[in-house]
Order: C-alpha cells, then sequence, then structure tokens
C-alpha cells in the first residue's frame, strides 16, 4: 500500500509540474496574443463571448480606453477597468454578431515590454465595416504575453488611418 501511495504522489507531483510548465498557446507570443484577442472578441450572432478566455488574456489590472470621435462631449475618452470591459461584452448589441478583423500590425519589442499599432475593420451585425486603431501595450510575466491595456479609436472622414498602418508590416 505504501509503494502504490508513493507511486500516485510521484504521478500526481510529476503531472502537476508538467502543466504548470505549459502555458497556453495563445500567450507564448505577442502575434498569438493579439490574435487570440481578435477571434475571442468576434462572435457569430446569438453566440456568447467566452469572457474566462479573453480574462485569461490581460492583466487582472488591465485598463481599456476609447477616444471617440464625439467632441460636443466634455470627455471624449471612455475608460474601463477589465471586469468592465468584460460585461460590455455581454450587452445585447453583440447578439447580433460582431467581427474584428487584423489589417495591418506594428510591434514595438524591448525585453518584456511590447507595444502593438493594429489597424482594424470591426463589423456590428449588418452594419457596414468601421475602421479604427488599437495600441496594445503587453508585458511578458511567467513565460507567457498578457495585455496591460487597451486603447482604441475608430477612423472619421476627417482623420484617416495612416498608409503607415495599413500596409502590413512583417512580424
Amino acid at each position: 500500500m505504501r509503494k502504490f501511495t508513493l507511486q500516485a504522489m510521484l504521478l500526481l507531483t510529476i503531472t502537476w509540474t508538467n502543466a504548470q510548465d505549459r502555458q497556453p498557446p495563445c500567450c507564448q507570443t505577442i502575434d498569438r496574443t493579439v490574435t487570440e484577442l481578435l477571434q475571442l472578441i468576434s462572435n457569430e450572432p446569438g453566440e456568447a463571448n467566452d469572457t474566462a478566455a479573453i480574462r485569461a488574456l490581460f492583466l487582472p489590472t488591465a485598463r481599456f480606453t476609447v477616444h471617440t470621435q464625439d467632441m460636443t462631449v466634455d470627455n471624449p475618452l471612455q475608460t474601463a477597468d477589465l471586469d468592465e470591459f468584460l460585461r460590455y461584452m455581454q450587452d445585447p448589441s453583440y447578439d447580433e454578431g460582431f467581427e474584428e478583423r487584423e489589417i495591418s500590425r506594428v510591434v514595438d519589442e524591448y525585453r518584456n515590454i511590447a507595444q502593438v499599432f493594429q489597424s482594424f475593420a470591426a463589423t456590428e451585425g449588418d452594419t457596414p465595416p468601421a475602421r479604427g486603431i488599437t495600441s496594445y501595450q503587453l508585458v511578458r510575466v511567467d513565460d507567457r504575453w498578457r495585455i496591460a491595456s487597451l486603447v482604441w479609436t475608430m477612423e472619421s472622414a476627417d482623420a484617416p488611418i495612416p498608409d503607415k498602418y495599413l500596409e502590413y508590416a512583417a512580424r
């Protein structure tokens, strides 16, 4: 019986250690982390977002800021924390479907920090695609990339996306 107990403990220890060593493939590179986020926030009509998977891509202290094009308001910045962002992802407007597709990406990386400027096209329900830019700030912690913050704004007729953010850059 003692031999069986020792073998079971050894097996559990090896299994637990191997599980800890394996990181989700989505977070091993900047590319996979950003691509995974786009896949997770895009959904078919009636399909719910996997908020637990989205949460796993971010630091618990992540911040989200959108700079609106409405200059008639006192503050064109709307800011949220991770929980508020995930509640927003459950908004009924997502029931009609949402897709965000990357157009181009520029990545700057040094040691364990990175920033990504990504142009995108987004479609909500049957509306025509709208374009914008998202700025990601990422940090590498425990051998995985996590998003520390997102800031985005939408393109407008008087502020088109610059060409340098529309040409696909090599990753």
